[in-house]
């Protein structure tokens, strides 16, 4: 079977489709895999991996049940939630008006439970509309219709313009926040060589341009700027070229320190080939991956002055979409999307820090209630060392508990009677030692 993403094979053991094997045909067509790939989040805090797909929508893993499921229409870009399983938000087409794409968000474990949260977007008819997530003090959603981009702090149903005066771009290629306390965004596009990419602070709601030094020429070469969400990584900002000539040759990987920008080339021994995305090492701003149109991977190891294929069990002449990446079971690994030949996970080798976003595999919390009591159970003992931090669904720290009682063995009472209804994260910490786990408050 053909498709625009690529051809796949089914052996039916030999049954036709013209004898009455109706249910073994719907069973087997459900294994055709789908290969195009467009976006790709992982949380990392959780197993939560989601792609945008097209003619399959989005395409996420439910760590539950340890299955993929999908839905209807064309999957757009993706924000995974950095800590929660279960929630993301994306953009899905084709809605017609006045959103060719509209954004979808999904907060909680059910299946089929998405919801509509467009409130505020102006009209557009792109068929591809970028999202981010910045990680703060305070959880931010971002998207973007043609060159304007919005902020939401309640996970999207409510959004709020911002424009930029001078941006001349038509469009917003990426949305990239740094994880900090108080975050910075980059965006860019195709612009003036002046101002097609910006640092935005939504704190104070100032923005710079900072496209000097690219090698741009307004529809010809312009950059796609990209920011780790790795809190280790917030100090740096990086760059790549787009390109429909060779004027970039030599030039088109660069990179700037976040709070001082100023481009320094590391393109090096690069080919001169159509660089598509790019992920850099959570815990090593030296170990740089980039994506290719046609021409595999390729990565650098020492910050860029030498750059060698990194390819290894790839098909060959894929179209490289996205990268992100996450930790499962002690291993670090970068997860790629292509169109046409499906998603990809590689191990990453050790970095040179230790972060607590790399650390995603915390041993589970079991909760039950009693009297106004959340009831922790812990198969360790806990030490005097012990903390508790509750947080809600957007992330934002509820309350510190660093006296609590102690019922027994790895037994733990905390009062919840002031807390509202809703779903909270309850992170424990003691020592080096980290538990996690979900809590509802229904009363």
């Amino acid at each position: 079977m053909a498709t625009d993403g690529g051809v796949s094979y089914m052996d039916f053991d030999h049954i036709t489709i013209f004898e009455d094997n109706v249910p073994k045909i719907k069973k087997d067509l459900m294994k055709v895999p789908t290969l195009q790939f467009v976006s790709v989040s992982a949380s990392k805090g959780s197993r939560m991996l989601v792609g945008g797909t097209q003619d399959n929508g989005f395409i996420f893993y439910n760590s539950e049940t340890g299955a993929w499921y999908y839905n209807h229409g064309d999957g757009g870009d993706v924000s995974a939630h950095f800590i929660e399983d279960h929630v993301f938000h994306g953009t899905l087409g084709f809605s017609g008006q006045p959103l060719a794409f509209t954004n979808i968000g999904k907060i909680d474990q059910g299946l089929n439970n998405f919801y509509d949260i467009n409130n505020g977007l102006r009209p557009c008819d792109e068929w591809f509309r970028r999202v981010g997530t910045a990680f703060g003090d305070q959880l931010t959603l971002l998207t973007q219709t043609y060159n304007t981009l919005y902020l939401s702090t309640n996970f999207g149903f409510v959004w709020t313009p911002v424009d930029f005066d001078g941006f001349d771009a038509e469009s917003i290629n990426t949305i990239q926040p740094t994880t900090e306390s108080n975050p910075k965004i980059f965006i860019s596009g195709n612009g003036s060589p002046t101002t097609s990419a910006i640092k935005f602070d939504p704190i104070s709601y100032q923005h710079t341009f900072i496209s000097d030094g690219l090698p741009i020429v307004k529809g010809i070469s312009w950059p796609q700027v990209y920011v780790s969400p790795s809190p280790d990584m917030k100090h740096k900002v990086f760059a790549f070229m787009h390109s429909y000539s060779n004027n970039t040759n030599g030039a088109k990987v660069f990179v700037s320190n976040v709070e001082s920008i100023a481009w320094k080339n590391i393109t090096g021994d690069l080919p001169d080939v159509p660089i598509t995305t790019m992920v850099v090492h959570p815990q090593n701003e030296n170990f740089i991956l980039v994506g290719t149109d046609g021409f595999g991977v390729f990565v650098t190891e020492n910050g860029g002055k030498n750059w060698s294929p990194y390819n290894a069990n790839l098909p060959k002449g894929g179209l490289i979409t996205d990268f992100d990446y996450q930790t499962v079971n002690d291993t670090l690994n970068v997860i790629m999307a292509t169109y046409g030949n499906g998603l990809y996970k590689s191990p990453l080798p050790p970095g040179l820090v230790s972060t607590n976003d790399t650390q995603i595999d915390a041993k589970k919390l079991r909760i039950t209630y009693a009297n106004g009591q959340a009831i922790i159970h812990l198969k360790d003992k806990i030490t005097d060392k012990a903390s508790i931090k509750i947080y809600d669904i957007n992330g934002r720290l509820i309350q510190v508990f660093n006296d609590f009682d102690r019922l027994d063995y790895g037994l733990i009472s905390v009062d919840i009677r002031q807390l509202p209804m809703g779903m909270y994260i309850v992170n424990l910490t003691d020592k080096d030692k980290q538990y996690a786990g979900k809590m509802v408050v229904v009363d």
